[in-house]
């Protein structure tokens, strides 16, 4: 049964302190690493690109998700696009929130539908219900035309049985179709990713029966395993993402080299396999291998690799390098699949203890968020935010925007718009007082084109 709020409305956030933009400069700069020479197969540049795009704060942010029980700390789960027909300027928020206070009574996890056509936006869907009981993580998705799904980890508010659940949601309707175990007590999943050809179908991975190993599943809309394909032992503790291109899913791997000695067994990053997931492959190999990338600096710890995409002419292998000096996103240009498209660049160079937040790919460019710290005497301490935007036309600089929130771990969502262009961000923050009342907020900005 769907459960709506009547709780809350919409409300803007005028001037509001723990909330404030500014624009700082971030030249591109090249990695200065040897590469291998791109791709032949790579497109031409396109001379009818748009004009660079500059963010631009449109409005002050709202706040979304709010509940009258101090105790309701609503965390973001992530911002996506709606898949209903014909919504082109709506987004969907998603999150989990404390609503019962039993000793293990978990999360809920709640969603909103939001036309940001204008701003303020308007509800589309009030802030709803989609299941009583999870743990982080939680990742919704749009798995074919008209159709959501819901993945996220359950244990039952402690008592078991536990694993990754899963349920498919109409998207106009919001209806929710019966959930359902998709991996039985597994408690890790990496991001899934449709498959994009009508069906339904995604992947994911997981770990593979309460193990430590971990495996790769194809499914169904409707959460059926369809195919999987156990990985091999050097990618059990690997980093590993998919990403839909315009031809292809793809997979990034980061790639472990491990020597044993009388003190025990290390294990080096040493770069990212790229693979190709291929669901009609014989004998079930769902990953198909087409290269590996050497990362420019081996000594710092590589991880959170991404694979971004426009699904349609612009694709990036991104990761994150972190030492106790600097913390760098580096980032190379695919061809649609897979292979290098050009030389690798440094989008982010920052001190150590930043951490990445995703990224999004569309009319804008590419948008990159990266967390710090912020030096605050609050209780609840501060995090800013750096909006990185990489222009899809050749040499234009990497510019940052950045907003500041209350201190915390939880997910930045990106949604790209067009006609006109613009980007709306979610996430969740705190009052400055009580780090434990977390409460949903947006945020849009507007494009400003080179010359006007």
């Amino acid at each position: 049964m769907l459960r709506t709020s009547a709780l809350l409305a919409i409300s803007v956030v005028v001037g509001a302190a723990c909330d404030r933009d500014r624009a700082l400069p971030l030249v591109l700069v090249d990695a200065g690493a040897e590469q291998p020479p791109p791709d032949a197969s790579a497109p031409p540049p396109d001379l009818a690109q748009p004009k660079p795009c500059h963010l631009v704060a449109d409005g002050d942010p709202v706040v979304t998700f709010q509940y009258p029980d101090p105790r309701d700390n609503w965390h973001s789960e992530g911002l996506l696009a709606s898949a209903a027909p014909g919504a082109t300027r709506r987004v969907v928020q998603v999150g989990s929130v404390k609503l019962r206070f039993g000793g293990w009574d978990d999360d809920a996890i709640w969603a909103a539908e939001l036309d940001v056509s204008r701003w303020p936006p308007t509800t589309v869907h009030a802030p709803t219900e989609f299941f009583v009981s999870m743990h982080t993580p939680a990742a919704m998705l749009e798995v074919a035309p008209g159709l959501y799904g819901l993945a996220w980890f359950w244990d039952n508010d402690g008592l078991g049985p536990q694993g990754i659940r899963y349920r498919a949601i109409d998207a106009t309707s919001w209806t929710l179709r019966p959930d359902r175990f998709l991996v039985e007590n597994a408690r890790f999943f990496v991001t899934p990713v449709a498959l994009g050809d009508g069906s339904g179908r995604f992947v994911t991975l997981t770990d593979q029966r309460g193990s430590t190993s971990r495996a790769l599943g194809l499914f169904g809309s409707d959460g059926s395993l369809v195919a999987s394909q156990p990985l091999y032992e050097s990618m059990v503790n690997a980093d590993f993402s998919f990403g839909r291109t315009s031809s292809d899913v793809l997979a990034a791997v980061t790639k472990r080299s491990c020597s044993t000695s009388d003190a025990g067994t290390t294990c080096d990053t040493t770069g990212v396999d790229l693979f190709r997931v291929d669901p009609k492959a014989p004998g079930g190999a769902l990953l198909q291998p087409i290269s590996t990338v050497t990362t420019p600096i081996a000594s710092r710890s590589i991880g959170s690799v991404r694979i971004l995409s426009d699904q349609a002419e612009h694709h990036f292998l991104t990761w994150w390098e972190s030492g106790a000096d600097r913390a760098v996103v580096y980032a190379m240009p695919l061809t649609a699949t897979g292979r290098q498209a050009g030389p690798v660049e440094v989008w982010w160079n920052g001190p150590s203890g930043a951490w990445p937040l995703g990224g999004s790919v569309g009319p804008l460019g590419v948008v990159y968020a990266v967390a710090t710290s912020a030096p605050t005497d609050l209780a609840a301490g501060r995090r800013d935010v750096h909006l990185l935007v990489r222009q899809l036309v050749a040499d234009a600089p990497v510019e940052e925007t950045l907003f500041s929130t209350a201190y915390t771990g939880y997910a930045v969502g990106l949604v790209q718009l067009d006609a006109p262009r613009a980007l709306v961000v979610g996430y969740s923050s705190y009052p400055d007082s009580d780090p434990s009342s977390g409460y949903g907020l947006l945020r849009r900005y507007a494009c400003a084109e080179d010359g006007r």
